[in-house]
């Protein structure tokens, strides 16, 4: 054997192991390959058909094989291409072996010898899962889609460049927009300059490597169609393709131009309202400041002539230069008393960590004579610990029992303090036995200089309670009065358990 022959039976060999690797692999191919030429003779498929061997189908009419409803159409398609030369698919309904409904889609492509059309392949690929998949897709972006078109939300869709992929209708009556207006358009051109340079960071953040959350909510302008800032609450969702990787964002925003309209006036109502209180506070201050001087000499002379002339002045007139005093004496107190009260709201907050069971007996200390000449029995309950001022919570207590005393019950005078812990803070309760007062008045009481009993026969300059108001509703708390007349009074109030104001 010459070495032109070896050649010639070695390339014979490498053309065979080629042939069978290539069928081979043709044959674990998950589609269907049909080779027919032009009389519709099958040349070649690349397996057994369902019952008919590859061998039994080889030179019968592919029609044969052919479920009836799409024979013709297949042989239309196989005529044109060896007509035209074009490749040509189409998608077909069908059984498979496990499923009755299946879908395959049927690609037709020529085998070109010289320039002609020799044969025409056919390629049958089961699609089913993609349709299906296809199908689902359509009917949840269709819901989606419906639901978005009918949302009075303002819903948007940006690609990563912040192109609008989608823009629902409702962007009419939020900005003025017809929808096909920012289709294609930058989404950060109907933005604010502020809003870009808060939402260029945070949509960075939302969308970088080192992303914790896949949504945010923040509140920013858009500018509408006539160029006026318009507020929205908008809630951003980063959208991911299926490699996991950025590929946009969902927008729902909401308009809430009113509402930051009201919280503005609000503000500045607030603003207002400070001022004035301040401005009230320091002339209340100044005011009483001031009058103690002229006041304390009218109360001097009075009494002066009154002693230096007693025995020359008439009964009457005695009597006139003593309601005089008096009068002076309540005017000096309640002079006094308007100070302590200015100074509790112009005083600097000093709070802390309060023992009330230690302010409450330190005030029952100091008032140990006023309670003896009572008789009152007082009871407590254990009381935790509250933040706050403990000069001014006791300050309470101190007016609270100073008020049920002067109105208890003459002859069994009682004065219970009870506490409920309300997991934020704490509930104390102050009850007496006494005279009581119309449940009417139970929000009068707390205004300052009133009084609901004659201060003929009773001392005090109805500042009291009002100061006990004032204190708790500035340790962040709140305080009630409920009565009725002869079943006794019980004043409420709350403050915070160890939490800072």
């Amino acid at each position: 054997m010459n070495q032109i022959q070896m050649q010639h039976r070695t390339f014979e060999r490498y053309e065979t192991d080629r042939f069978e690797a290539i069928e081979k692999l043709l044959q674990n191919l998950p589609d269907f390959i049909m080779n027919v030429d032009e009389e519709g003779r099958i040349i070649y498929v690349n397996r057994d058909l369902e019952n008919y061997t590859q061998d039994q189908v080889i030179g019968k009419n592919f029609k044969d094989f052919t479920d009836p409803d799409y024979a013709d159409l297949f042989s239309k398609r196989i005529d044109k291409i060896f007509k035209s030369g074009n490749s040509d698919s189409i998608i077909i309904k069908g059984k498979s072996y496990s499923i009755e409904n299946a879908w395959y889609e049927v690609r037709f492509g020529p085998v070109v010898q010289n320039g002609v059309v020799k044969s025409v392949i056919l390629i049958v690929t089961d699609i089913t899962r993609r349709v299906e998949a296809e199908n689902a897709l359509s009917v949840s972006e269709s819901k989606y889609r419906l639901l978005a078109e009918n949302m009075s939300d303002f819903v948007w869709v940006v690609d990563k460049d912040l192109i609008f992929t989608y823009v629902s209708p409702s962007v009419k009556n939020f900005l003025g927009y017809d929808a096909s207006d920012l289709m294609g358009r930058e989404w950060l051109d109907i933005l604010t300059a502020k809003a870009k340079e808060l939402l260029e960071n945070e949509l960075w953040k939302l969308s970088g490597y080192a992303r914790k959350n896949t949504s945010i909510s923040v509140d920013f302008q858009f500018i509408d169609k006539d160029g006026n800032p318009v507020w929205s609450e908008t809630k951003i969702s980063l959208m991911k393709n299926d490699l996991n990787y950025p590929e946009g964002f969902l927008g729902i925003s909401r308009d809430i131009t009113d509402r930051k309209k009201s919280e503005e006036q609000l503000k500045k109502l607030n603003m207002e309202l400070e001022r004035s209180n301040s401005e009230l506070e320091h002339f209340a201050y100044v005011a009483s400041h001031d009058l103690q001087e002229p006041l304390r000499m009218v109360s001097e002379f009075l009494t002066l002539l009154s002693d230096k002339y007693n025995h020359k002045l008439e009964k009457e007139a005695k009597t006139y230069i003593n309601f005089a005093v008096d009068g002076a004496r309540r005017m000096q107190a309640m002079i006094n008393d308007l100070l302590e009260f200015s100074r509790i709201t112009t005083s600097e907050k000093k709070y802390d960590i309060v023992n009330l069971n230690k302010v409450l007996k330190n005030i029952l200390s100091d008032m140990k004579f006023k309670i003896e000449d009572s008789n009152a029995e007082i009871s407590y309950d254990y009381l935790p610990d509250v933040y706050g001022d403990s000069i001014q919570i006791g300050l309470v207590f101190q007016n609270l029992i100073s008020n049920s005393i002067k109105f208890c019950n003459k002859e069994f005078p009682e004065i219970n303090i009870s506490c409920r812990d309300l997991g934020h803070g704490l509930e104390i309760t102050v009850q007496d036995n006494g005279s009581g007062f119309n449940k009417k008045d139970a929000d009068r009481i707390f205004q300052i200089f009133e009084r609901l009993e004659d201060h003929s026969f009773t001392e005090g300059n109805g500042i009291g309670l009002a100061m006990c108001k004032k204190i708790i509703e500035r340790h962040g708390g709140s305080i009630k009065a409920e009565s009725e007349i002869n079943k006794g009074t019980r004043i409420t109030f709350t403050l915070p358990k160890n939490e800072k104001i």
